[in-house]
């Protein structure tokens, strides 16, 4: 279990565990085998209500599991680390880390190691570069499995996508997302492809696990080249302070004088940006990455709620990954302002525990309203295991798939 947060005055109260028996008997059920929609999350959120005293729950986690590996077989899916079997894997490699069982070439996750590392080594990637369905999402789990030969090889593979698909212009260098890749609302304002800045499906991630990647010692001096170029992107395209954000939501080619400023979001906007240039400059030891990544987190600390466009609990875009973010950049920066900003988030994230219809509040507003699901990522699955975190009881490891994991150097309590 995770340390209870130094950020967190939340306690074991009885409108706090009704609302966790709530989530309990809503995300029992089968939901499909992913990561962040089905049961290879629900089950971690089982281990969490498990350690909270909900009855029944650590044997839900070992079935959901189970149930999510047997998938596995049985349907197709992508190898994407939030909807595909590469998260499944992911989950079920979490759990053996968890029980002391280190990563092995001949485990039960020695056949995904297989089918990535097939895929990767292939002359070109025609997938996205991204965390939620690409190469950095990949790369999250090949990490964490990175004491086997496999996935080492696997990751330097990933490298040569990334420096393939790099391009280069007088800032430095980026990932444009192509049209294929993009939802109608960006398309249309880069027809041929966009620099998308958010955490979630652009350029924040890559360099983040391209720092992760140099740092277990793989493709050391491309991945250092990579990281330069794209810092050097990243950072010439800060907004000033007469913006809403630091960072845009995306950049359109050939239009620089054109800004997009980003709600303040793990997906998109500056808590997920700063989550990542936090990475980066930790694993990298470079000092005026570490202030852009400081200025950047108490730029965001600092915006009002009614200007920052959260309009849901969520874990993707609302108040439950807004808590975990400042939380982590708290406890890796070390400023009043950033716990400040996680009591406050913290608040806004528990504010509907007792709203009727019962957890109508912690599904996310999508396009068309509510989105019906339990899942971590946009349901109140995910919520859940937030509130659970800052109890202290979430599972160890549990946030890693978002990187809100602990930030390199870190320090306090031990956290997710």
């Amino acid at each position: 279990m995770t340390g209870k947060s130094p950020a967190s005055s939340l306690e074991r109260t009885p409108k706090v565990m009704a609302f966790l028996a709530a989530v309990a008997a809503a995300c029992s059920g089968d939901d499909g085998a992913s990561l962040s929609s089905g049961n290879a999350g629900l089950a971690m959120l089982s281990e969490g209500l498990a350690a909270a005293g909900l009855g029944g729950q650590a044997e839900l986690a070992e079935q959901l599991l189970d149930q999510a590996g047997h998938r596995l077989g049985e349907e197709p899916m992508s190898a994407s680390l939030y909807s595909g079997f590469t998260g499944v894997a992911w989950a079920h490699n979490r759990r053996q880390r968890i029980e002391g069982r280190p990563p092995l070439p001949d485990d039960d996750c020695e056949a995904v190691d297989g089918v990535l590392a097939d895929a990767l080594s292939q002359a070109s990637w025609r997938g996205h570069f991204d965390l939620i369905n690409g190469l950095a999402g990949i790369a999250v789990y090949l990490l964490d499995r990175v004491a086997c030969d496999v996935p080492r090889a696997a990751l330097a593979d990933v490298v040569r996508h990334l420096e393939r698909a790099a391009v280069s212009d007088d800032c430095g260098l980026t990932w444009i997302t192509p049209p294929r890749h993009l939802p109608a609302h960006f398309r249309a304002l880069g027809p041929d492809g966009v620099a998308d800045l958010g955490l979630a499906h652009g350029v924040p991630a890559p360099l983040a696990i391209l720092a992760e990647i140099a740092a277990a010692g793989i493709e050391r001096d491309r991945c250092l080249a990579l990281l330069h170029g794209g810092m050097s992107w990243l950072l010439a395209h800060r907004l000033t302070d007469g913006f809403l954000s630091a960072f845009p939501s995306v950049v359109v080619p050939g239009e620089a004088s054109k800004t997009y400023p980003a709600r303040l979001a793990w997906c998109y906007g500056d808590a997920g940006v700063a989550l990542a240039l936090a990475r980066v400059s930790a694993l990298s030891g470079d000092a005026s990455w570490s202030a852009a990544a400081r200025e950047t987190a108490l730029r965001a600390a600092g915006r009002p709620l009614a200007d920052a466009g959260v309009v849901d609990h969520s874990l993707c875009h609302g108040s439950a990954s807004l808590y975990l973010a400042f939380d982590r950049l708290h406890r890796h920066f070390g400023d009043p302002e950033l716990r400040a900003a996680a009591t406050r988030w913290l608040g806004v994230l528990t504010s509907d525990l007792e709203s009727e219809p019962p957890l109508h509040q912690y599904r996310m507003i999508g396009e068309s309203g509510r989105v019906d699901s339990r899942g971590l990522l946009e349901g109140p699955a995910g919520a859940a295991l937030a509130i659970l975190d800052a109890l202290g009881l979430a599972p160890a490891g549990w946030a890693r798939w978002m990187m809100l994991d602990d930030i390199p150097g870190s320090g306090g309590v031990g956290h997710a």
